[in-house]
């Protein structure tokens, strides 16, 4: 804060100020009565600090040079990186130019997020003063930009967006060099200890100033940490736990961080809350095409050409860099450290262990997808339906839904609201059934067996008689469409269905439209078991991300911390708990929140899942001809649908019907052709 309120007037000595404010923290800890977040104590003493700096008079008599780069540096024909930068440049220096008044309220709420009340406690003024500056600050910048903002190829700033699009951009740091290095850490450092020697209660007082740096560092990062935690007492202690306990403090890190274009989560998610724990780690970001998301082979040419250090990949990928030995073991590491990955569910710990061939562990991830039955409690209680207890098997879970037959609403919501046979073919590979055998290096179709006429039938009748809902494919509309949207579509939100059968990301959906309101009851979620020769096992056990270490990686060390970090869900306590992110189910039970635990555990008790099976699976889930081959069974899957409740075609001759058209298909693509 303090460079960006001295920035226009002061430019080039931010790092003493800094100085100074992490001393006045130490000296005035035990004055702090907690009237106010430790956030706004920390901004309210560099404001005062900064504003003596500003009247004092030899600032009055420098001549000072605005130090934002013009706009005459950078092409118009620059690429999208350096427009962006640009933009952001153009915008902070008109905000740096805004009166002391206005630009601190606009930083305090844009850069900072801090509310009305909170700036009005800090400033000491009234919340109708600071809506009204931050009201004259917004419109001052609305208008500079409004005359000014002519980027290369129209790239206008739109102030039409809620918030204003300029204003989003503030969320980070100014383009100026002064910043929180390690030189300037260092200097806190030393500033600090030399004024324990003549203080009593040295070690707290320094812990806290040295928490205020990390505070500081992450530009408004929320730190959940209790006062009273704070306040209590360590031995030796001369650096709040963050930082005092980091093994990579004595060295400086680079380390290349691979990230897909098409996903910012890393970026945007872990990386600034690892750096407040590791201030000497810096994390680049090496992004990789999104066409090689899905092609291992291609992947492993791009990471043998730009060789990162970590990697986040899908589990195809990352059993293929582990298979060919470009991956570094872990098990080393954590012996090393004496770390332990008990905190992971064992089985995805299990499912990572596969990719290898050699039962060692080469990737750690940070969440789990996995399969389970979405339940209403009150539907049950409603229609006097017992609530489903324990693991159920696919055959019990349509018996279950065909009990809510003429209740006025349907059982179970269709796994596919596109397909109907998408709820056939969940069901009966849970229940072991095969579609396709391999036959001395055919492919053959197995889907006219016994076991798949009765699921076939069973679902026909729910279909036909109400208690299976088949809604229709979602509406999307032409200008986008928002998660409330969405849920206003869905009839396991609005209450029509009592179960729906659906993988872990649905759970992120539900908290979304309880979030928006538009549900309105009590649910949980209920496990599956599967048959033990289950051929959709990687259904109810994967993973969307691994993170694996270069093999030829000369910084494991720091790379092992950023995995330990990321696969430990530590950084979700200062995530927004309003994000998709804070409601993903996690690879640590532990991270969960324990309050919504019936609403989660379900995905973690899934019973008779393979972990062999499933990394066999997954690794097989980018191969093209299973693809072809999936998709084929499904689209001629629903056509046999659509002929029985349609046109009426019995259950035997749709079946024979999809088994020959499926046969011919499968010829044709055993011989490396495209199916028609």
């Amino acid at each position: 804060m303090a460079f960006r309120l001295l920035h226009h007037a002061f430019p080039g000595d931010g790092d003493d100020i800094a100085q100074d404010v992490f001393v006045k923290v130490f000296q005035q800890l035990y004055d702090f009565r907690g009237q106010s977040s430790i956030k706004t104590w920390l901004l309210a003493i560099t404001r005062n600090t900064a504003r003596d700096v500003l009247r004092s008079a030899w600032v009055r008599r420098v001549v000072l040079f605005d130090t934002i780069r013009s706009r005459a540096q950078t092409s118009p024909s620059a690429e999208r990186e350096s427009m962006d930068k640009l933009m952001a440049e153009e915008i902070w220096a008109v905000v740096l130019k805004l009166p002391r008044k206005l630009r601190e309220v606009l930083l305090l709420s844009s850069n900072y997020g801090l509310s009305m009340s909170e700036m009005a406690d800090m400033l000491r003024v009234s919340a109708g003063t600071v809506k009204s500056r931050l009201h004259r600050a917004r419109a001052a910048v609305n208008r500079k930009l409004g005359q000014e903002a002519h980027w290369a190829g129209g790239g206008r700033v739109d102030m039409k967006q809620p918030g204003y699009e300029w204003e989003r951009r503030l969320a980070g740091k100014p383009p100026v060099k002064n910043g929180f290095t390690s030189e300037l850490e260092n200097k806190v450092r030393e500033r600090i200890r030399m004024t324990t020697t003549t203080r009593r209660r040295a070690p707290l007082r320094t812990a806290a100033a040295l928490l205020c740096l990390a505070v500081l560092l992450a530009g408004g990062w929320r730190f959940g940490d209790d006062l009273k935690q704070l306040l209590q007492p360590r031995p030796h202690a001369d650096v709040p736990a963050a930082l005092s306990k980091d093994p990579l403090a004595a060295k400086e890190y680079d380390l290349k961080v691979q990230q897909f274009e098409m996903n910012n989560t890393f970026e945007y998610s872990f990386k600034k809350p690892f750096n407040i724990r590791h201030p000497s780690v810096k994390l680049s970001i090496a992004e990789s095409p999104d066409a090689l998301y899905g092609d291992p082979g291609k992947f492993e040419a791009w990471f043998d050409a730009e060789q990162p250090d970590v990697v986040q990949v899908p589990y195809n990928v990352y059993a293929k860099l582990a298979a060919d030995g470009r991956l570094k073991p872990l098990d080393v590491l954590a012996k090393t450290d004496k770390s332990e990955t008990g905190t992971l569910y064992a089985p995805l710990i299990e499912l990572l262990r596969q990719a290898g061939g050699n039962g060692e562990l080469y990737g750690l991830s940070y969440d789990l997808t996995s399969t389970a039955l979405y339940v209403n409690e009150e539907l049950f209680a409603a229609r006097g339906v017992p609530l489903p207890e324990g693991p159920v098997t696919a055959e019990e879970l349509l018996q279950l839904a065909a009990r809510f037959r003429g209740a006025g609403i349907s059982g179970l919501a269709a796994v596919n609201r596109s397909n109907p046979f998408a709820t056939v073919a969940v069901a009966g590979q849970t229940s072991g059934l095969q579609t396709i055998v391999d036959q001395n290096g055919r492919l053959r179709a197995k889907v006219d067996s016994e076991g798949w006429k009765r699921v076939w039938t069973t679902v026909v009748d729910g279909y036909r008689t109400g208690w299976m809902n088949q809604a229709k494919p979602v509406q999307y509309g032409k200008n986008g469409t928002t998660m409330a949207d969405i849920g206003k579509q869905d009839p396991f939100a609005l209450g029509e269905v009592a179960m729906t059968l659906s993988q872990s990301y649905y759970y992120g959906n539900l908290k979304q439209y309880e979030q928006s309101g538009i549900m309105h009851f009590n649910w949980r979620t209920v496990p599956i078991r599967l048959d033990p020769s289950a051929t959709n096992q990687e259904a109810y056990l994967g993973t969307s991300t691994v993170y694996a270490i270069n093999a030829k990686s000369a910084q494991a060390d720091a790379a092992w911390e950023l995995l330990r970090f990321v696969a430990g869900g530590a950084w979700q306590r200062n995530v927004d708990p309003t994000s998709y992110l804070h409601q993903q189910v996690l690879a640590a039970p532990t991270s969960m929140d324990q309050a919504f635990r019936k609403e989660w555990e379900a995905f973690y008790a899934a019973a008779n899942v393979d972990s062999a099976k499933a990394a066999s699976g997954l690794a097989a889930s980018g191969d093209p001809r299973l693809i072809q081959v999936n998709q084929v069974v499904y689209k001629l899957g629903g056509e046999a649908m659509d002929a029985i409740l349609k046109d009426g075609k019995s259950v035997d001759d749709a079946l024979a019907d999809f088994q020959s058209r499926l046969d011919a298909r499968l010829a044709v693509i055993g011989k490396g052709g495209q199916a028609p």
